[in-house]
């Protein structure tokens, strides 16, 4: 939101260079805002960070594999069997397709476009 800023951001990459961990939660490009608008979502920032720090990160949520085997796994169910229900086509269809769910659907709703 409106503290990614230069400054918080140039603090993000001191941190990286100096060694920190770079975990990131999501990559996505954007969400709905507020205002039905799209916005800026995290992976624009992650992504110049990881340009400018050249560390990539170890991503926790979509499109990571993990984060999909790790909700099947809670749900005790083979990834084949698997359908996956989302509203963006990379972070969502592409990255449950990616760990292997047997189907994605995109529906029209949220950031969909």
């Amino acid at each position: 939101g409106e503290g990614f800023d230069h400054a918080s951001l140039n603090r993000a990459f001191r941190e990286l260079v100096a060694g920190a961990d770079f975990v990131a939660l999501a990559v996505n490009r954007t969400f709905r805002d507020a205002d039905g608008l799209l916005s800026l979502d995290a992976g624009a920032f992650v992504a110049a960070l990881e340009f400018a720090s050249g560390r990539s990160p170890v991503v926790l949520g979509k499109p990571s594999p993990d984060f999909f085997l790790s909700a099947l796994a809670d749900l005790d169910c083979p990834a084949a069997d698997a359908v996956m229900v989302g509203d963006d086509a990379e972070s969502d269809v592409a990255g449950a397709l990616n760990a292997g769910l047997g189907a994605a659907l995109l529906v029209r709703a949220g950031k969909y476009r």
